[in-house]
């Protein structure tokens, strides 16, 4: 189940698991539509969850950073498929992962991050494996089959979040399934009706 407004939904949290649903969905990112989960609440999140016997799920990247990257490059002009992949860099992917496991760990809350794409996101939960903290890793086909070059010829039929990224990356996702850093491939399935001519920041994700 995803909280698109957490102030107003954690509360609900216990109730939810009585009938019968064990993991909740948070996003740190996409401010813009309304799903922007801030730390506050997800502490507060991890704390019910973790009392209730649940698990937390988390979209991790910093996502006030990657709205002021957004922002920068459009001002500049730049071409969208050049820059995408910048605006949301693995740095952030990486950042993002490791707040949010930490915040859980605070909580003892179990997490599992979904749609890993970047290198440093999964050196970051090998890391927290190795203490015996209760993370799960999860990554797609996409991110494991593709990459950013897919913009180029895709152009806003491209556009993932976290994005398409390259053969470092991809290396690295690979590794992170063979060492059992990443416990689950799932497609992230999430259709939407677009077009190759589209406003490449306005196109939806997806």
């Amino acid at each position: 189940m995803g909280f698109f407004e957490p102030a107003a939904q954690v509360s609900q949290i216990p109730k939810l698991i009585e009938l019968g649903i064990t993991s909740f969905k948070f996003f740190m990112c996409y401010s813009r539509i309304g799903r922007i989960c801030d730390d506050y609440q997800l502490l507060r999140a991890f704390d019910i969850i973790a009392q209730a016997g649940g698990l937390g799920m988390v979209h991790a990247e910093n996502g006030l950073a990657t709205d002021y990257l957004e922002d920068k490059f459009n001002a500049e002009g730049r071409d969208p498929a050049e820059v995408f992949e910048a605006t949301r860099p693995g740095i952030l992917e990486g950042e993002a992962v490791n707040r949010a496991i930490c915040l859980a760990q605070v909580s003892g809350c179990p997490i599992y991050i979904p749609h890993v794409s970047a290198k440093e996101a999964v050196e970051v939960i090998a890391q927290a494996k190795a203490r015996g903290w209760r993370v799960y890793g999860e990554t797609c086909p996409q991110y494991l089959t593709l990459t950013g070059e897919e913009i180029f010829r895709q152009g806003p039929l491209a556009k993932i979040g976290p994005p398409l990224r390259g053969k470092e990356d991809q290396e690295a996702l690979w590794r992170g399934l063979t060492q059992g850093v990443l416990d689950v491939i799932a497609s992230d399935h999430a259709p939407k009706e677009k077009k190759k001519t589209d406003d490449f920041f306005q196109a939806a994700y997806g």
